[in-house]
C-alpha cells in the first residue's frame, strides 16, 4: 500500500511516524471508550445505590406506619373501654339516683 508522499515523508521515517500516530491516535480512541465505560459503570452504581437507599427508607417508612396504626387502635380500643366504663357508671348513677329519690319521697323512721 502506498502513502501519500506528504503523509510518508518519503523512507522508513515517514512510515514509522504513520504508525505511531496511528497508535497514539487508536490509544486516545480506546482511552476515550474504556472513560465512557466506566462512567456509565459509575452510573449504574450511583442507581444501584440510590434504589437500595431508597428501599431501606421505605422499609423504616412501613414500620413507623405499622407502629402507628398500631398504636392508633390501640387508642381505639381503650377509647371504647372507657365509653362502655362511662356508660356503665351512668347507668349505676341513675339506678343509684332513683332508690334516692324513693328514699327521699318516703321519710320513714
Amino acid at each position: 500500500m502506498q502513502l501519500p508522499e506528504e503523509f510518508a515523508g518519503g523512507g522508513i521515517g515517514g512510515w514509522i511516524g504513520a504508525i505511531a500516530a496511528t497508535i497514539v491516535g487508536g490509544g486516545l480512541m480506546l482511552r476515550r471508550w474504556l472513560s465512557k465505560d466506566s462512567v456509565e459503570r459509575a452510573g449504574d452504581e450511583a442507581r444501584v445505590e440510590v434504589i437500595d437507599m431508597l428501599t431501606t427508607q421505605l422499609a423504616a417508612a412501613n414500620a413507623r406506619a405499622d407502629m402507628f396504626a398500631k398504636e392508633r387502635n390501640d387508642a381505639y380500643r381503650e377509647v371504647a373501654d372507657l365509653r362502655e366504663k362511662v356508660a356503665r357508671l351512668e347507668t349505676r348513677m341513675e339506678h343509684m339516683q332513683a332508690r334516692l329519690e324513693m328514699i327521699n319521697a318516703n321519710p320513714n323512721p
